[in-house]
């Protein structure tokens, strides 16, 4: 595959997951799964790590007619590709499923943002490697 067709296809992937995961957050909210407070804090996990990268990819494509067309006809090792679309997946329903989990006290909401934080620090990892191998 083409480096120029999998950084799209990258890029629509890690939106994708992470806006389901900020609606699931939402809707949670909306269905009493979580008052305001618990929201902020939420967002406050998921959000931050997801900016920095996506500036990282638009600024690729804003810089891409400045890149080499040779570069565009470069292929993707499959490991990479792999790699690239299932970890937004992993990522997305790894997420979700702890959102999923409705606390009870706020014992309960600090394991939450823990194992949100810890899917945070995982799905960074990911993204490091991955943007690192395909938007350099």
């Amino acid at each position: 595959m083409q480096k120029k067709i999998f950084r799209q296809r990258l890029l629509y992937a890690m939106l994708s997951a992470k806006l389901v995961v900020v609606s699931w957050t939402f809707f949670m909210w909306l269905t009493k799964g979580y008052n305001f407070s618990q929201l902020k804090d939420i967002l406050f996990l998921v959000v931050p790590l997801f900016s920095t990268n996506l500036i990282i990819m638009v600024q690729y494509y804003l810089d891409d007619e400045k890149i080499a067309a040779a570069d565009n006809q470069a292929i993707v090792p499959s490991p990479i590709r792999i790699i690239g679309i299932v970890g937004s997946l992993l990522y997305c329903f790894y997420m979700v499923s702890v959102l999923s989990m409705v606390p009870g006290e706020t014992e309960a909401f600090n394991d939450l943002k823990e194992m949100l934080g810890w899917g945070e620090i995982l799905f960074g990892v990911y993204l490091g490697y991955v943007v690192k191998a395909v938007f350099k």
